[in-house]
This record gives C-alpha cells, sequence and structure tokens, in this order.
C-alpha cells in the first residue's frame, strides 16, 4: 500500500486502525511523507515503513499492491501504473479529481479527510469491484484526461 503527502497523521491513524480491525494477514503500509512512527497505533507500527517524497516514487510504488492516497497527482501516477485505488479527499481541490475517479470507475472513495465510508473500504480490501486501468503512451497527463473523457 502507497500513501501520499497529502494525507495527514489523523487520517492515516483511522485508515490504519480501520484496516487493523479487518484481521488482514500479511500486509505492509508504504508511507510517502513526513509522518512520525512513533505516533502511529503500537499493534501496526512493525508493518510500516514511513519515506519522505521521491522522484523515484514509480520504483517504490512498482512494488504496492494498491494505494490508499488523496485525489492528487499521486493517484494519477499510481492508476497509471496499475495500482487498485482507494482515495480520500483531503480537500476541496481534490473534490473534482475524486469525482472523476469515481464516474470513471478507476477507484474506490475511500471517504474524506474528516469521515470514512467503512463500506467501501471494506469493499476495497475485499476486492470486491471492478476498477477500470487506465491505457496511456507517455505523452503526460494532458493526453490522459483527453483519453478519459472520451469515454
Amino acid at each position: 500500500m502507497c500513501l501520499g503527502s497529502s494525507i495527514n497523521s489523523t487520517l492515516i491513524n483511522k485508515i490504519l486502525n480501520f484496516i487493523s480491525s479487518q484481521n488482514i494477514e500479511n500486509i505492509k503500509f508504504f508511507i510517502i511523507g513526513k509522518i512520525n512512527k512513533m505516533k502511529l497505533p503500537i499493534k501496526i507500527r512493525e508493518k510500516v515503513l514511513i519515506k519522505d517524497y521521491t522522484d523515484n516514487i514509480h520504483k517504490i510504488a512498482s512494488l504496492c499492491n494498491f494505494a490508499i492516497t488523496g485525489g492528487g497527482n499521486l493517484a494519477l501516477e499510481m492508476s497509471i501504473l496499475k495500482k487498485k485505488l482507494l482515495l480520500f479527499q483531503i480537500n476541496n481541490t481534490q473534490k473534482q479529481n475524486i469525482e472523476f475517479f469515481r464516474k470513471k470507475r478507476l477507484a474506490i472513495i475511500g471517504g474524506t479527510k474528516d469521515k470514512l465510508n467503512k463500506k467501501n473500504i471494506e469493499k476495497f480490501l475485499k476486492n470486491n469491484f471492478k476498477q477500470r486501468k487506465l491505457n496511456v503512451n507517455g505523452d503526460g497527463h494532458k493526453i490522459i484526461f483527453n483519453v478519459l473523457e472520451k469515454r
């Protein structure tokens, strides 16, 4: 799993606590950003790796099975890498992106920074949904969004 830098520690704690309560075996959490590991729940600290954001995010993210992130650039990057996405609206600037991903069935929406959608998170964790994958070439964000708008 990969969590983006726009997600704050309060939301990370909510997400990690909920996922931990689901008794999923062999799950490890990879967090991108400046998060104090000691502020995370004790029962999951040993399952967490924290890294600062890096230009080589694609190399690190390629090791993840799925991504939990906000509706910013990392969501698009993870979608291009064909990762299953659980998105959270962290701020109002992400609202349009979140809605776009939802309408195009490119992600499951896990809630906002203030409220988790536990039903959707459970659906995501049980892999009980169909998610479309992006097929793109290397010409950048503009082409990606043009392709998606046509669908």
